[in-house]
């Protein structure tokens, strides 16, 4: 692609769109995972140990939060007293060790139980931790000093009790210091009991599941933190956000909303503003963060979401409205920025207005600003898109490797993308590999590093690579691409195996069915080709034209005419569909080097078509094609090639890279 600047004004919409998609999406995952902040706390569930106990949990995930280890009780016999046990904190995070997950990052690691992340820091292996775990470490180690301790939360600043974004919580031992593990103030310590701490621990346990697609597990941490703390909405609120991720988008609205009737919390209204406007629905968006400007006039991400809203709204907008609704955008952006310097989001969106100018120079210096001045991953991961749309990959490579996001899946991807596209292909197959072992279950991983190794001929090792996840919400997309992946290594036996169960299985799927016409194409298998194309077409599955375009674009030229040929006699020359099948055989039978038959057939179908001026209309579109097939086959003759449509690139058989 060329530069913006050079682009028409389409192209610079086109890229303003993408870097506003990247701007204003995710916003969950902008927010997570970071914690609860204060409420009324709930009493004790008598034995709240016991309700855990019950829940059935087995290995690693039975240990709750806060348990006791032998590693811990020996390791309080050197702290002596909480101030010893704060200044361990202290020296933790000060080896930057013990730090809190930004807020601008997507999670991929496990949350930790106090021995595991006690371990992790012992060994200087530790992840960034959330300050529910962190808590719940410093509590666990108040424990085994003998220290009699509890929880508290800040009740000053915003609070997030649903969304759990913004929690500042520590361990007040009695009659003493607040332990802060993560070095934050607490202004207005109150109360927060264990078994709700224990409840919302496992909410972000659950939205660290839903982030590698682990529903099940989530929803099974869902139920026990429901039963913890009936009192708290936060497990209503994440279960809805899960069935959301799940598909299930109506249901999981209608369950987020019976959560925020229970609790306020103007990042839970955000979020459900940004799934709204995802779904086409701002009217509905804009009344979410119009509840939260008005409940929170001085939160700068309430008028950031604004600012998205209405600078998503122009990109369709009339051009009597647009110009209102970008310098609303604006407005709202430098306002979100005069409230917080540091609010995500709020540089890439007057980026993606300066790309609209066609300012590309002023959108990169507002990117970098948000980059290097706060670390803002959102706006890096806009740059380094840009960059690589402007043609200057090695440039995002530079600025990908400098922020350094390695627990972060986004930026994973974005490195793999920019290495290959800078020509770095090498190190784009080190990162993959790398990226596959540390995210496990991200699919589009697995997709981008399955695809580098298609182009270095390693088909089977691509298979593999996305065999973990066939049992995905992708899998069918992945299961096509191994099928393509084994046809194109010349494994037509196994390719079928693989493709015909999926065939009966999912009848009506469209993709799997055109699949299987060019498989049996490639495999030789023409009668089995036939059938399926006609019982397709028959049950309304498949189109004539999709299915003459999926055989011309395999190279399979006989294929593809037979297919025109019985849908030009179904179908006749009057209806539209009519129509252009009888133009795609024209150019079929000129590209084979059979002008007159293509003659004939404009002349015979022509007949057939009373009014004049569609029939006059008709023969210009059949002779505009068979121009163009006679220039390509001009082309192809002063280039050295055959000028036959069945050796036409990639040849019979070819299928289009995955």
């Amino acid at each position: 692609m060329t530069q913006p600047e050079n682009s028409s004004a389409g192209g610079k919409i086109a890229l303003a769109a993408a870097v506003l998609a990247l701007a204003g999406g995710g916003a969950w995952f902008a927010l997570q995972p970071s914690a609860p902040a204060p409420q009324a706390p709930t009493a004790d569930a008598t034995g709240w140990q016991q309700t855990w106990k019950a829940a059935g949990f087995k290995g690693e995930r039975a240990v709750m939060p806060g348990a006791r280890s032998a590693v811990l009780d020996k390791a309080a016999k050197t702290l002596k007293d909480a101030a010893g046990l704060q200044a361990q904190l202290d020296s933790w995070r000060t080896a930057k060790q013990l730090r809190a997950v930004s807020l601008r990052e997507a999670r991929s690691h496990a949350v930790r139980s106090a021995p595991a992340l006690y371990a992790a820091l012992s060994e200087s292996r530790a992840k960034p931790a959330h300050p529910l775990e962190a808590a719940w470490l410093a509590r666990a180690q108040c424990d085994a000093l003998g220290l009699d301790c509890s929880f508290v939360v800040d009740g000053a600043g915003v609070q997030t009790p649903l969304i759990l974004s913004h929690v500042r919580v520590g361990v007040q031992v009695a009659g003493g210091p607040v332990l802060r593990p993560l070095g934050v103030a607490l202004t207005q310590p109150k109360p927060l009991s264990d078994a709700t701490a224990a409840a919302w621990w496992l909410v972000v346990r659950a939205q660290a599941e839903r982030g590698r697609s682990a529903y099940k597990l989530a929803h099974a941490d869902l139920a026990l933190a429901a039963r913890l703390a009936p009192a708290s909405g936060a497990p209503g609120f994440a279960r809805g956000v899960v069935q959301i991720d799940q598909g299930l988008v109506d249901r999981g609205l209608d369950t987020c909303n019976v959560a925020l009737a229970k609790e306020v919390d103007p990042f839970a209204h955000l979020f459900l503003a940004d799934v709204l406007a995802a779904m086409g629905k701002p009217f509905k968006a804009y009344q979410h963060v119009q509840k939260v400007i008005a409940s929170q006039p001085k939160l700068a991400e309430g008028h950031v979401s604004l600012a998205l809203l209405d600078a998503g709204r122009a990109q369709t907008a009339p051009e009597k409205s647009k110009a209102t609704l970008l310098a609303k955008a604006k407005a709202g952006f430098e306002k979100g920025l005069a409230l917080d310097p540091k609010v995500s989001g709020a540089r890439a969106g007057l980026a993606q207005l300066a790309l609209l100018e066609g300012d590309q120079a002023k959108a990169e210096t507002l990117l970098k600003e948000a980059v290097d001045q706060h670390g803002d991953t959102q706006a890096a991961l806009v740059l380094a898109e840009l960059l690589g749309m402007s043609q200057r990959a090695a440039e995002a490579v530079t600025l990908l490797r400098k922020l350094n996001r390695s627990d972060d899946e986004r930026f994973a991807q974005a490195l793999i993308k920019a290495l290959a596209v800078s020509g770095e292909v090498d190190a784009a197959l080190t990162e993959g590999a790398a990226a596959v072992k540390r995210f496990p279950q991200a699919a589009q991983v697995a997709l981008l590093y399955a695809d580098l190794l298609r182009q270095r001929g390693k088909v089977d090792e691509a298979i593999a690579a996305l065999e973990p996840h066939t049992g995905s919400a992708q899998g069918e997309q992945i299961s096509g691409l191994q099928i393509q992946l084994l046809l194109q290594s010349g494994k037509h036996a196994k390719a079928l195996a693989r493709l015909e169960p999926m065939l009966k299985a999912k009848p009506k799927s469209k993709e799997l069915s055109l699949l299987g016409v060019v498989a049996y194409t490639i495999a030789g298998e023409k009668a089995k080709r036939s059938a399926l194309w006609k019982s397709k077409i028959a049950a309304g599955t498949l189109s004539w034209l999709d299915t003459a375009g999926v055989l011309i674009e395999a190279g399979d030229a006989a294929g593809a005419e037979e297919v025109l040929h019985a849908g030009v006699a179904a179908l006749g020359a009057t209806s539209e569909e009519g129509q252009q099948l009888t133009v795609m055989l024209a150019m079929v039978l000129t590209a084979s080097q059979r002008k007159a038959e293509a003659v004939k057939l404009r002349d015979a179908q022509a007949a057939k078509v009373a009014d004049p001026k569609a029939r006059a209309a008709l023969v210009k579109s059949v002779d505009q094609a068979i121009a163009g097939a006679e220039a390509e086959l001009s082309k192809m003759a002063a280039e050295g090639g055959s000028g036959d449509a069945e050796g036409a690139p990639g040849g019979a058989g070819a299928l289009p890279a995955p």
